[in-house]
C-alpha cells in the first residue's frame, strides 16, 4: 500500500523539496528551497582553458565574486578547491587590488563542497 504525499500548505517561492517518510506519512518539517545551479569556468572563445595561461582582470574578479556572494554553497573537484586555497593568502595578505581582495572576501565566505576520488594530505 503506497501513502499518499502530505498536502502543501503554501505556494513555495522555488523549486521545493519535502521530505517524505512512507512509513510515517506526518508532513516533514525538512522543506528544502531548491536554488539554481549555474556552472561558470574561465575559457577562451576557441574553448582553451589553462589557469597558468593568463591573469583574470578587474572585470572577471568583480563578476565572480558576484556569483559568489548570491550562491548557496560552491561545488569544486579536490584539485580546484587546492588551487583556491590560494585566496586564503590573499585574505591574510591584502594585495591591494579593491577587486582581487574582493574576491577573496567573498570566496572565503562561500560554503564548499567538494568532490573528491582521493585525498592526499
Amino acid at each position: 500500500m503506497q501513502a499518499a504525499l502530505p498536502a502543501m500548505s503554501f505556494v513555495p517561492k522555488y523549486p521545493t523539496i519535502v521530505v517524505f517518510n512512507p512509513v510515517n506519512p506526518a508532513p516533514s518539517p525538512y522543506v528544502c528551497n531548491m536554488r539554481k545551479v549555474i556552472a561558470a569556468m574561465n575559457m577562451t572563445i576557441d574553448g582553451y582553458c589553462d589557469h597558468t595561461a593568463g591573469l583574470p582582470d578587474e572585470e572577471i574578479h568583480e563578476h565572480y565574486a558576484d556569483l559568489l556572494r548570491n550562491a548557496g554553497v560552491a561545488l569544486y573537484g579536490r584539485i580546484t578547491y587546492q588551487l583556491m586555497e590560494y585566496w586564503r593568502t590573499v585574505l591574510e595578505k591584502p594585495t591591494g587590488d579593491k577587486a582581487m581582495d574582493d574576491f577573496a572576501v567573498a570566496i572565503d565566505g562561500t560554503p564548499k563542497l567538494v568532490f573528491r576520488a582521493r585525498w592526499k594530505v
